[in-house]
């Protein structure tokens, strides 16, 4: 049913790991690098009720793994109500965790959708990469009970 092409390459060190995974039938791709304990998982294509179990395996996957998660939705043109409840699904899993969650570069279409929803307001939602990191630092460093003097460590 689905013919899945799996490219793999190692760059950066050793550090930086990445992976493109692509579903032919709905030409949905999944790219995916980790960053030290950080998963970026770029979606690109349609997550919609086929794509978005591909989409929740994945990320459950990566939720055993035990490391923090980004979401480049820059690429992702269109979400249905059940790609919605696999990021919920994937975000309220990763909190029970203590782990992070965020969102980056949301495509318009899925701005528009996460805004009327309300679930702009749920997610954590960053404008880049960096500043998602940075954001994840902060609360962790919350989280410890550490406390910055200087603000720009702030997300």
């Amino acid at each position: 049913m689905y013919q899945r092409k799996a490219i793999g390459r190692q760059i950066i060190d050793y550090e930086e790991i990445e992976f493109c995974y692509h579903n032919d039938v709905n030409n949905m791709k999944i790219e995916e690098r980790v960053k030290g304990n950080v998963c970026v998982i770029s979606i690109i294509g349609r997550m919609d009720a086929v794509s978005s179990k591909e989409v929740e395996d994945k990320l459950d996957h990566i939720i055993r793994s035990n490391n923090d998660i980004i979401l480049n939705l820059a690429k992702m043109d269109y979400i249905s109500s059940v790609g919605i409840r696999t990021l919920l699904s994937a975000y309220k899993k990763q909190k029970l965790k203590k782990r992070q969650f965020g969102l980056i570069y949301l495509h318009p279409f899925a701005e528009n959708v996460f805004r009327i929803t309300g679930l702009d307001k749920v997610f954590p939602i960053y404008q880049t990469e960096e500043a998602a990191i940075r954001g994840f630092t902060y609360n962790q460093d919350l989280k410890e009970g550490k406390t910055s003097a200087d603000s720009k460590d702030r997300p």
